[in-house]
């Protein structure tokens, strides 16, 4: 059930409400806000990389704001890890708030 206040401040006439804030008030009711946070910065990992790096990305997840990324390039996670500090700030700055504190390349 959507709260009423969300419905007060709908920008919308009458009762309706915008998808997005429908969404946004089901995650916060499901506790499932974090963990949709998370799958998005694991997706857009794989749009921001482009195809040569998922190609060789073995496995991503997500374990305590650390993002782990399973690569099959040694030489991969050597250049990738000059650029982890950029790559956090990027994925953080994608997903709108600060889900990832660090990534671990494995």
């Amino acid at each position: 059930m959507l709260d009423k206040d969300l419905l007060k401040n709908s920008q919308r006439r009458g009762n309706t409400v915008s998808f997005k804030d429908a969404f946004d008030e089901m995650l916060k009711t499901l506790n499932l806000r974090k963990k949709y946070k998370e799958q998005s910065v694991m997706s857009y990992w794989r749009n921001m990389m482009g195809e040569a790096i998922t190609e060789r990305t073995l496995r991503v997840f997500i374990k305590e704001r650390v993002l782990y990324v399973e690569l099959s390039s040694a030489p991969l996670k050597q250049e990738l890890s000059l650029t982890k500090k950029m790559l956090i700030v990027q994925l953080n700055q994608a997903i709108g708030e600060k889900v990832i504190d660090d990534v671990v390349f494995m």
